[in-house]
């Protein structure tokens, strides 16, 4: 897995690509991964992840202190144990904070040559985070890429996220 941290690093014509902090890359990161992956092999394009060096909260609320799971080395590792091409990652800016949905789309297209973004079922970005899914699959319309939900992960009936993790670990419940 190639780490991108500059625009216009990725030299491939096409990406697939899901968006997120990917704190602990578990098994629902997995399953979105597995996807991305997927999708990108079967239209012959590579695939991609979209992360954060810092949890976009630290940057908006100064007093936020988040007990995250992982490094971002390990974030990184993790991820590099995926079979993912890339690992996009963005610094998370005040300014950044500010973009509309619309216009992150738009700057991840101009700068990664992006043609197909996978969304978690419950993901939303943009600011103020006001925008939902059927927003982005109407902007990748306009923008000429797909827009898809990624399948919510749920081995064994239970909802498996980072904050559910970070949940568990703080209740002691390890094993869970």
């Amino acid at each position: 897995m190639q780490i991108i941290e500059q625009p216009h690093a990725i030299i491939h014509p096409g990406l697939v690509a899901g968006i997120g902090f990917f704190d602990g890359v578990h098994l629902g990161h997995r399953s979105l991964i597995a996807n991305i992956i997927s999708k990108a092999e079967e239209r012959q394009m590579a695939s991609a992840v979209i992360t954060f060096r810092t949890h976009p909260r630290e940057v908006l609320h100064s007093d936020y202190c988040p007990q995250l799971i992982n490094t971002f080395e390990e974030k990184i590792e993790h991820l590099s144990q995926t079979g993912l091409n890339y690992c996009i990652v963005l610094d998370f800016t005040p300014e950044m904070s500010q973009m509309s949905a619309l216009d992150f789309i738009r700057f991840l297209i101009d700068n990664y040559s992006l043609k197909c973004l996978f969304i978690g079922y419950d993901h939303r970005f943009g600011h103020n985070r006001l925008e939902g899914f059927e927003d982005y699959v109407n902007y990748g319309k306009e923008l000429h890429i797909d827009v898809l939900q990624a399948e919510m992960c749920m081995p064994e009936g239970k909802h498996v996220s980072s904050s559910t993790i970070r949940q568990l670990i703080s209740e002691g419940n390890v094993s869970e």
